[in-house]
């Protein structure tokens, strides 16, 4: 039987710390697995606001459909706050990849507040509490 690669789903709501996460345990194997994450995407792309989380929200899905063609290892960054990522995933799992779930739970809807409060000086515009408890509310 062939090499197996795997998928990894980093999940969590905003303010989990998936990134921290990703940033203390998962960088040490860097080498082993290609990240893809929609608010790094949109970091590298010009300008700000709607206009380049649409447009990263369309090239991370992308990026992840190239890394499946070069047969890589993956870690995805998400909320799963929706089932956009389904069709890949039964894709990915079709083609012999081992699929795997990495969800961070944090201990409570305002610790998770309390993070993204935190990263507001670096954000463009203000979420709600609610946006933040159901991330499925941002426009």
């Amino acid at each position: 039987m062939g090499v197996t690669h795997a998928l990894v789903l980093l999940a969590g709501p905003n303010g989990a710390g998936k990134t921290t996460f990703i940033n203390r345990f998962l960088r040490q194997r860097a080498e082993a697995f290609r990240f893809v994450n929609p608010d790094e995407v949109a970091r590298g792309l010009a300008g700000e606001g709607a206009a380049r989380d649409l447009a990263a929200g369309r090239l991370a899905p992308e990026r992840l459909d190239a890394l499946f063609v070069e047969r890589a290892d993956v870690v995805l960054e998400t909320t799963l706050a929706t089932r956009c990522h389904a069709p890949r995933l039964r894709r990915f799992k079709a083609a012999g990849y081992r699929v795997e779930l990495i969800y961070l739970r944090p201990p409570s809807a305002d610790f998770s507040v309390a993070r993204v409060a935190r990263r507001v000086p670096r954000r463009r515009r203000r979420m709600t509490k609610d946006e933040e408890r159901n991330p499925s509310l941002v426009p």
